[in-house]
Order: C-alpha cells, then structure tokens, then sequence
C-alpha cells in the first residue's frame, strides 16, 4: 500500500457486523455504513484524489511562500480563501457520494484513525515522515531563535510539524505494537 492508502485509511473503519464505515470529516463528524464493495471503492478514490489534489497544492503553496516570504499575509488570505471554497466543494462532494448512505452510529477516534492509516504505511516511510518532521521542527526552532524576521513564520513548522512528529510517532507505535 502506497502513502496515499494510508492517508485514505485514516477515514475508514470496520465495525462490529463487520461493515465498512466511512467518516468523510474524519473524529469531527459522523460516519456513514457502506454495504457495497463498489462504493466502498468508488469513496476511497475519491478520497485518494483529494489527498494527492491537498498535498500537492500545500507543497506548492509552502514553496511560494518561502520565494515570496515577504508576501505571506496574502498567501494567509488566498488559502482561508480557498480553504473556505474546497470545504464548500467537498461538502457537496461528500454529500453527493453519500446519499443513499445510511448514517452510523458512534464516532471516529483518533487513535482508531491513526491505527487504521498505520495499517497501510509501511514503518521505513513512517520513520522517514518522523525524521523530516523532526527536522522541519528543527528548522522552525532555528528560525524563531537566530533569524530576525516575522515569528509567525517559524512558528507555523514547529507548531504544525510537532503535531505531524507525535501523530507518526503514535503510527509507528500501533505499527511496532502488532
């Protein structure tokens, strides 16, 4: 399974009957019961392709933003823009793919989500997401300390890379533990 797959799992898991529930807002909504093994892969590439679309766009964006560094309160107001947009899209996107769904009971943990996506990682790329956070975190730390700039810049990698660093430290756990 590919990175991607293990993104995509995160959203997904079995429940008692052995049913596939799907939960398109992953802990921050409710799920829905998918009984059909072709619908079940009709959502997971529609969820595959919008992760491949998210990562892509974030990576580009990340390295406009440091070419443009000076601009960033408008790279800040474009992606609140086109976060608000692509909520709106996937909203009726989702609502779209899960009409004839019936909704399920109880909710997505996180730990039951981060287990279901550890399952299709496999550990060398899970260590290597570790490292590049880990250093990312770094980066952030040195730019806070011994760069005279904006500090919400190197704010931003430690923050958002330290919540990365203990989601793929608690993957490779789960993945250790089986």
């Amino acid at each position: 399974m590919g990175y991607f797959d293990g993104l995509t799992d995160g959203l997904f898991k079995k429940d008692t009957l052995g049913d596939i529930l799907f939960y398109p807002w992953g802990i921050l909504g409710s799920g829905f019961i998918i009984k059909s093994e072709p619908k079940h892969n009709q959502i997971r590439r529609f969820i595959k392709t919008i992760s491949i679309i998210i990562l892509f766009s974030v990576t580009i964006t990340l390295i406009s933003l440091i070419y443009w560094l000076n601009y960033w309160p408008y790279f800040i107001l474009f992606w609140l823009g086109a976060l608000l947009i692509f909520t709106g899209w996937y909203y009726v996107a989702v609502k779209k793919i899960t009409r004839d769904l019936p909704r399920a009971s109880g909710r997505l943990t996180i730990t039951e989500s981060l287990k279901n996506s550890a399952k299709s990682h496999n550990l060398p790329i899970l260590i290597l997401l570790e490292l590049f956070s880990i250093g990312f975190i770094a980066l952030g730390i040195w730019l806070f300390l011994y760069k005279e700039q904006n500090l919400i810049f190197p704010l931003f990698p430690i923050i958002f890379f330290g919540l990365c660093a203990i989601a793929i430290g608690y993957m490779i756990f789960a993945k250790l533990q089986k």
